[in-house]
Parts: structure tokens; sequence; C-alpha cells
């Protein structure tokens, strides 16, 4: 269990928010101001927690939902994976290569194994994509090989979309289409149970998008950068 943030009235109810974003409220009176209590930071208290896990998907969750909600940076979790034990850490140093990759959810995780397991060619991570002449985002897509402008995106949440979710899907589509892009959409669970033939069609899309080049409307960013910039192929 992390504490992402605490919080207390007058002497009487003290607030916690946990890093699932589980509330608990404790209404016992505060007698008195805890000091010199041994403590450590959060970011510590993450790694610690990615230790214990046993499940990949639990880690990439938890570190991503820290990144998401800024307490922290994909930095700070890089440094301290290196600079800590090495014992019972593997799925905490596995993730954070993930992470220095552009990896924010585990959705993208389990799409980057498959790339890398039949030799897709690796693509940017949530590239921000921003309209060049207002530096408005347009889209910050899972995948981008930015030299063939084929774009993939993948679904956590496979079939269980709400109108109005699968309405900005839809939207988003038709508008990076009409740029110039190839936009390629998986469930997670297609992802997990037949990642070749996910793979294949990436790999089909890239084929066919040789000819294609870079829309001049664009232009792109990391999403940790703040200023967006020309794309180079």
């Amino acid at each position: 269990m992390i504490i992402a943030a605490c919080s207390a009235t007058r002497g009487q109810e003290l607030r916690v928010t946990l890093l699932n974003g589980v509330k608990l409220r404790l209404l016992a009176r505060l007698r008195g101001v805890a000091r010199r209590t041994p403590a450590t930071s959060f970011i510590r208290a993450l790694i610690d927690a990615a230790r214990d896990a046993t499940n990949v998907d639990e880690v990439r969750a938890m570190m991503a939902e820290a990144i998401q909600r800024r307490f922290c940076t994909p930095g700070q979790i890089l440094d301290e994976v290196r600079d800590g034990p090495v014992r019972h850490s593997q799925l905490a140093r596995k993730v954070a290569l993930e992470i220095a990759d552009g990896i924010r959810s585990p959705a993208e995780g389990w799409l980057r194994e498959a790339f890398i397991r039949f030799r897709v060619p690796p693509p940017r991570w949530n590239t921000v994509l921003r309209d060049a002449a207002t530096g408005q985002i347009i889209a910050i897509p899972d995948a981008l090989w930015a030299n063939r402008c084929v774009i993939a995106e993948v679904d956590s949440r496979d079939c269980r979309l709400s109108p109005e979710d699968w309405n900005r899907t839809q939207e988003r589509h038709t508008m990076l289409t009409a740029l110039g892009f190839a936009v390629l959409h998986f469930a997670l669970s297609r992802v997990k149970a037949d990642p070749e033939a996910v793979c294949a069609e990436v790999m089909a899309a890239l084929t066919a998008s040789a000819s294609r080049r870079w829309p001049r409307a664009v232009t792109m960013a990391r999403t940790d950068d703040t200023t967006s910039r020309p794309c180079v192929a």
C-alpha cells in the first residue's frame, strides 16, 4: 500500500488517498503531531512496492499512475531502480526499461513485448502530435512510426467502450486518417492471444506505407518534452 496524499481537518479527521485512487477517512481524534517519525520518499515507497509485486501488469499500473498523477517523474523511477538493491527487482527493472522507452500503460507494455518478440521495427511511444500552426495537441498515439506515418493503438477496455468513448475514438481515427496517417487499432485481449497476427498486420501497414510523407501541418514531441519539433524521418 502506497499513500499518495494525506490531509487532515483540525484535530479530528484524517483523509488518506492511496495510489490506486482509493480514499480512506480516519475519524479518530488526533491528539498530537507525530514528530521525528521514520518515513521515506514516495519514489522509494513506489519501488519497494514494485519489488514486492509478483505480476508485471501490477508494476506497470502503479508506475504509470504515479507518472500520470505527477507524483514522480520517469527519471526519478529510473534513478531509484538503478541505484537500489538488485534483489527482487526484476519486475521493477523490466518496467523501468519500458518507461525509458516511452511506455506509459500496461497495455502498451504488452504491445511493446510483441513488437520485440516478432521483430517489428521499434516505434516512438506516446509522441505528442501538434498542429503546426496553432501548437494545439492533435493526438498522443500509443505507437508511431514517423518515417511511414503509421500509428498503432491498443485499447485495454476491449469491447466495453461507452458510446461516448467510441465516438471519440472514431472522430480521432477520421482526423488522423485525413491528415495522412495509417491508423491501426488493437484490443489488448488480441495482443495477448495472437501477438504474431497483430505484428503481421503492423508489418503489412509499414510496407504499404513506404511512400507516405510526413504531413507539414503536424509537428511532434515526446510526451515528457515541453516543446514540439518538426518531424525528421
